[in-house]
């Protein structure tokens, strides 16, 4: 609707500009790149932390909340009612019923790192080496492991989660290691903002040119994807039934191309 899309504006024009004799220099630098997709990420978390909302006290007695507030207990309330029943290919265990690498995902889907770092900690003996990395993305600023720990996630994801029948944990990896870029990880990012949040997360801005192609999506190259591929036309695996307006207008206002007004 109209105030979400004001809302969206709003929150992605909320970037501190310097004045600068080459504007176009200026806002098409590193530092504004960045600031603007991190706008683009809190946006796209926050209305999806209100969707669950909105979903669980929709649905008070599927989703069972209860417990101390907070996004775990909302997140694992959201998931009795998105998985209510067992799913086949989940790895590493349940917590309180649910796919440990779905709760990780949804936590990290509404913008909380410190709810995920809870459920890696009381899933850790189950994790192996992901607790180290998780901790170390969290602690980084830009978000990016430092190149020796990024190599050892993306070679362990390649030799042994890229085939993974469990589609939360390859997202989660993905994610953090920034790899297999061209995966779009249609099993859990359904639609379109689900698809823009992965891809914004994915983007590197100092990357030294070491990384293989399917490790590495610049800010150009997924604005090249999102208005010279697919343009006003939605991605073929998207469902047009859950997209709304606000979601065609995010697609390109939130891959930085409003930078370039």
């Amino acid at each position: 609707n109209v105030s979400d899309l004001w809302l969206m504006v709003k929150q992605m024009t909320d970037v501190l500009l310097v004045p600068a004799k080459d504007t176009l220099k200026s806002r098409t630098s590193v530092e504004i790149q960045m600031a603007f997709v991190r706008q683009a990420l809190s946006f796209l978390e926050n209305r999806y932390r209100n969707f669950t909302m909105g979903t669980v006290f929709g649905n008070l007695h599927q989703a069972q909340l209860g417990g101390v507030p907070g996004t775990y207990q909302l997140v694992r309330s959201f998931l009795n009612i998105k998985l209510p029943g067992p799913l086949p290919g989940m790895q590493d265990g349940e917590i309180e019923g649910q796919p440990v690498w779905a709760v990780i995902y949804y936590c990290l889907r509404c913008g909380d790192l410190n709810a995920a770092m809870q459920v890696v900690n009381r899933a850790q003996h189950q994790l192996g080496d992901f607790k180290s990395w998780f901790q170390e993305y969290m602690n980084s600023p830009d978000k990016r492991l430092s190149p020796t720990s990024e190599n050892k996630l993306r070679l362990h994801y390649r030799r042994a989660l890229r085939n993974s029948a469990d589609p939360y944990k390859r997202a989660v990896y993905c994610l953090i290691g920034k790899c297999d870029v061209n995966d779009n990880h249609g099993e859990v990012a359904d639609k379109t903002d689900d698809y823009l949040w992965l891809k914004l997360n994915q983007v590197c801005f100092d990357d030294d040119g070491s990384s293989s192609p399917q490790d590495r999506l610049t800010l150009p190259q997924l604005q090249k994807q999102l208005l010279e591929d697919y343009g006003m036309m939605l991605h073929p695996y998207f469902n047009p039934e859950h997209v709304s307006l606000i979601s065609d207008v995010s697609f390109f206002s939130e891959g930085n191309q409003c930078a370039r007004l």
